[in-house]
């Protein structure tokens, strides 16, 4: 099974590579991009300094810049409500991604093995793509990782099952809400495009955050009461990890959905121009183009919107079918004989309340159940 998953991954990484590296040449979004970061300006034409490295190291503020300018695409103002949609959408369903990789990195059956050192990934995953390089670096997880089947196996430090949750709100979701809410303002513009600049290595802030917590209460009275009350890894213990990456998940699926069509709805009452009307159908959102078309982007907006969907339902598919296939090896190995109809239809609903990232995250969250309930 691992290995028909981790064929999947790499056939996923391939439609990702198509998906975006390919289908951004053709479709026109890198001149449009080139074009905005050669004018010093944001996607909307307005004035931006570079305010990166100050020139000291013209190609580090170039890859700086890229990345703060094409953040602006979906959080520069609300003039195009589906790209900030669709980057609301990204942003939340990215997160939980990392959140299951991050959990399964401490899990016993990786440590002191090269699963266990997740840094590297993350600088592809974080500076190239999310469709790409998860996929790829979860295929290599299925083929080497020793598989988890028994409950020793999902043994877990209490301090870092605790850490997590914390460390995702600390380190991830309240800077990018910062930076990236349109409309949201830090000090001023340029400021907020130099701390999105650097802010690219979304991991390594992340990572930081968790060791300082993770000392923080190894030298406070913090570490005992964890331990007293986690002898063994439990439901419980790692219950609010799966809690906040599936509600992020579901949370990205769903306000889309209802701003959707609560906009189009005060349209019609109204009876207003329907301005991006019919950018804000679901289908719009979801949905992009064929990679294999021959669809050109009008500007870097509609082209960036394009890239982050297909960026997140490729990284979102391929951590799917990574859970799923570590579900049924673990199920394989303790109740071979058990149907998989039920498990099937639970699927399902995790996909219609989260999309992907809700199946990965209920698939790990029944594969916990399934071996820690034995204790």
């Amino acid at each position: 099974m691992q290995l028909i998953a981790a064929i999947f991954c790499i056939l996923l990484a391939v439609l990702g590579f198509k998906s975006l590296h390919l289908f951004a040449t053709s479709n026109g979004l890198l001149g449009h991009l080139e074009r905005i970061i050669t004018n010093k300006s944001t996607p909307a034409g307005r004035p931006l300094r570079n305010l990166t490295t100050g020139g000291r190291f013209p190609r580090i503020d170039l890859q700086l810049n890229a990345v703060a300018t094409f953040l602006l695409l979906s959080c520069e103002d609300y003039s195009e409500p589906d790209v900030n949609l669709v980057g609301f959408w990204f942003d939340l369903s990215w997160g939980p991604s990392w959140i299951l990789i991050v959990l399964e990195s401490f899990r016993e059956y990786s440590q002191s093995r090269l699963m266990s050192w997740i840094a590297i990934p993350g600088l592809f995953i974080f500076n190239q793509s999310h469709a790409v390089f998860t996929s790829l670096y979860l295929a290599i997880r299925l083929l080497v990782a020793v598989p988890a089947t028994t409950e020793e196996s999902l043994m877990i430090d209490a301090i870092h099952a605790h850490a997590i949750p914390w460390s995702f709100l600390l380190g991830y979701i309240l800077p990018i809400s910062l930076m990236a809410l349109p409309g949201v303002s830090i000090y001023n513009f340029n400021t907020q495009h130099m701390l999105a600049s650097f802010y690219q290595q979304w991991h390594l802030y992340i990572s930081m955050v968790h060791i300082l917590l993770v000392t923080l209460w190894t030298h406070t009275e913090t570490i005992g009461r964890l331990e007293d009350g986690d002898l063994k890894t439990s439901l419980s213990t790692v219950k609010p990890v799966y809690a906040l990456a599936f509600a992020m998940s579901v949370i990205s699926v769903w306000i889309p959905i209802l701003v959707s069509f609560a906009i189009r709805t005060l349209q019609r009452i109204r009876k207003a121009r329907p301005f991006n009307h019919k950018n804000l159908q679901l289908s719009s959102i979801f949905i992009p183009p064929s990679p294999w078309s021959n669809a050109k982007c009008k500007n870097a907006f509609e082209g960036g919107k394009w890239l982050l969907q297909w960026d997140g339902i490729v990284g979102g598919l391929s951590t799917a079918v990574w859970a799923v296939a570590l579900y049924a090896e673990a199920r394989s190995a303790v109740e071979p004989q058990e149907g998989l109809g039920s498990f099937c239809t639970r699927l399902m609903l995790y996909m219609v309340l989260g999309g992907p990232i809700g199946v990965a995250t209920g698939a790990l969250w029944e594969r916990d159940m399934l071996l820690l309930q034995r204790i």
